[in-house]
């Protein structure tokens, strides 16, 4: 019983992790598409 429970913090813990790490990457790839769209122009 209190192993089940465990496994159920844990995965909770994973999804939280995984979803911010996708964030991150989200965030990244939207700050560098219009540089490389418009060869760092409007940005610098």
């Amino acid at each position: 019983m209190r192993e089940r429970f465990l496994f159920k913090i844990l995965l909770k813990i994973e999804m939280i992790v995984l979803r911010n790490m996708r964030e991150e990457i989200l965030l990244k790839n939207l700050m560098y598409v219009p540089r490389s769209m418009k060869g760092g122009t409007k940005w610098t």
